[in-house]
């Protein structure tokens, strides 16, 4: 997939002539060079001392950005739209008097909009879009140990370990891969996704049949260093299938599934990789968890996901559904480093958890159960549960866990460049946090019967304050015809005890400290 570019508009302004055709009122028209700025007399007619830094995610100025201030080019003013020098710096007009939104451009990078900025000087932080790379990194999950023949599937499941920021820009293709191997089963084939492993296991259902995938494949966007984590899990063949076969949904058999173990390993990609083997045996998961669930609606549904936390990365190890006011138990490795992730969304009564599960950026505890929808065989495809609409809760594990929820809100409208939404009652002991837009690019991938997506941020829009609507500049993106184009909209809220401060070593305006950000709700639009 090409790279989502960026029509920035004109690369330099050709002054000679136009400024002897103004007053000393009027702006400065088009874009500014760095030569132009550093002009003392152009600046003393037009500029005062305040600037415009934009920044990338390390704190390093991005030089040749394109900078608008308000909603289109010489709205409301003439000379709105700027060019940041080699030090990622832009002076900022003399005509910039009140709050507006300034967008930031750079290619290679998501646009960024602050909705309601000051004329003063500011920093604004962009981040780099997602690579569109397919680097394939493979091996074997290993330390299954000797396997009998007990009734009950044992698998691996590997995906790379994730940070608190990546939940707000999960790509699914990172979990559910892409792509699906193929096995023979009973005489046939049966696809599943690369990413789940099969140690050789005989079983009955209704006929004796062998598994055997001892490899995985998972794929990286961009070259880097990842650290992988393979789980180890076990599901009672005959009860699940027959599940499945009856109509029910993978929220019906999740609790069927134990988690015993799991293992990391590192890797550097820069190519394509081989022989990549990860034990599923390193960190057992001894301790359980307690989570109650709050009283629910009839429509509604409740995912606990439980993480064991290395390093700053955070890898599941459980995944419940719990019902209206119950208790159950997730397995961890330790309470003390662990957290849960609890998800509430509705219930479509129609959940295909492979086909549903990239709907949603943040629903993590669904991409990961989705995987193993259909592991061997054959039930009818049913009709996507709407992940769009959800609200995510992370709570301590230590001590058991009552999640509270932001309430689900209704699907954004977007008009005549104008988002509207509807933001959530703030319950006791919660306090705003932000208010995330992002549009982002959606290519459908489909391999096998495993369907997913890969999603592209293409714009980011924050503000510090929770939006009910925001009047969005008209920026030029390359829209292709054969993607969806979704805006999401997440309201972020912690708790009131919580300080809110910069992520250290930031000082943007648009830089959000998530680690103190515990309780999410999102819908989204397809447009």
């Amino acid at each position: 997939m090409k790279t989502m570019t960026h029509l920035i508009g004109a690369a330099t302004l050709l002054f000679v002539g136009v400024i002897s055709c103004v007053d000393s009122r009027t702006s400065l028209q088009g874009l500014q060079t760095e030569n132009l700025q550093n002009n003392p007399e152009v600046r003393a007619q037009f500029f005062g001392e305040d600037t415009v830094t934009v920044v990338d995610a390390d704190g390093i100025p991005v030089a040749g950005a394109t900078i608008l201030l308000g909603y289109e080019v010489n709205d409301p003013f003439k000379g709105n739209e700027l060019k940041t020098d080699v030090n990622g710096v832009a002076l900022i007009p003399g005509d910039w008097k009140a709050a507006l939104p300034v967008s930031v451009q750079a290619p290679g990078y998501i646009s960024t909009t602050i909705p309601d900025a000051a004329p003063s000087s500011i920093v604004i932080q962009i981040g780099r879009q997602e690579g569109q790379e397919k680097l394939e990194i493979k091996g074997e999950a290993t330390g299954f140990g000797k396997l009998v023949k007990d009734g009950k599937v044992d698998f691996g499941l590997i995906m790379p370990s994730f940070s608190r920021e990546k939940m707000f820009a999960f790509d699914a293709s990172s979990v559910i891969s892409p792509e699906s191997d193929t096995i023979t089963v009973a005489g046939k084939s049966v696809t599943i996704p690369s990413n789940i492993t099969l140690p050789k296991q005989s079983e009955t259902y209704i006929l004796p049949i062998t598994l055997n995938k001892p490899v995985y494949r998972v794929f990286m966007r961009e070259p880097g260093t990842y650290q992988l984590y393979a789980n180890h899990g076990q599901f009672p063949l005959q009860r699940v299938m027959n599940d499945i076969r009856a109509g029910k949904s993978m929220f019906d058999v999740v609790n069927h599934f134990t988690f015993f173990s799991g293992g990391t390993r590192q890797v550097t990609v820069t190519q394509p990789l081989d022989k990549q083997d990860i034990p599923v045996e390193t960190v057992v998961f001894q301790e359980e968890l307690n989570v109650k669930a709050p009283q629910l609606s009839s429509d509604q549904i409740m995912l606990s996901l439980a993480l064991m936390q290395e390093q700053g990365q955070m890898m599941p190890t459980d995944v419940k559904r719990l019902s209206s006011g119950e208790t159950l138990k997730l397995s961890t490795n330790a309470a003390a480093s662990s957290e849960v992730l609890s998800v509430l969304m509705v219930d479509s009564n129609a959940a295909s958890a492979v086909r549903g599960v990239a709907a949603a950026s943040l629903n993590v505890a669904q991409q990961y159960f989705g995987l193993w929808r259909r592991p061997l065989a054959a039930a009818e495809p049913r009709a996507p549960q709407d992940f769009s609409r959800i609200s995510l809760a992370m709570n301590p594990g230590q001590g058991g866990v009552e999640p509270q929820f932001l309430q689900l809100t209704e699907k954004p409208t977007y008009v005549d460049h104008v988002l509207t939404m509807s933001a959530p009652t703030l319950p006791s002991g919660l306090v705003e946090v932000a208010t995330y837009m992002v549009l982002t690019e959606i290519e459908k991938i489909t391999s096998g019967e495993v369907q997913t997506e890969r999603r592209t941020r293409v714009w980011e829009v924050l503000s510090p304050a929770w939006m009910n609507q925001v009047e969005l500049p008209q920026l030029t993106f390359n829209r292709r015809p054969d993607r969806t184009y979704r805006w999401e909209v997440m309201f972020l809220a912690q708790p009131a005890t919580q300080v809110n401060k910069k992520p250290t070593g930031h000082s943007a305006v648009n830089a959000i400290d998530l680690s103190t950000v515990t309780h999410v709700t999102r819908n989204a639009l397809d447009i």
